[in-house]
């Protein structure tokens, strides 16, 4: 299937944002996803650290992503 990129692009962010969750939903759910690199696992490490020395300053997914809705 192909989609236009003028069709994407009419979408509100939040509509946006749902397509691409639903795409990585059907991605994961296949369970062939591509080896995770050095680089990747570096950052994730990287990331991890942060959280773990300061906390606070992380935020929910849920917040994070109700807030780009209510900027679209």
């Amino acid at each position: 299937m192909k989609i236009p990129m003028e069709q994407i692009l009419r979408l509100t962010i939040a509509e946006r944002i749902e397509l691409i969750g639903a795409i990585w939903e059907s991605i994961e759910s296949t369970q062939d996803l591509p080896p995770v690199t050095a680089a990747q696992k570096a950052e994730i490490e990287r990331r991890l650290q942060l959280y773990r020395t300061d906390p606070e300053r992380t935020r929910a997914w849920d917040a994070v992503k109700e807030r780009l809705e209510k900027d679209e």
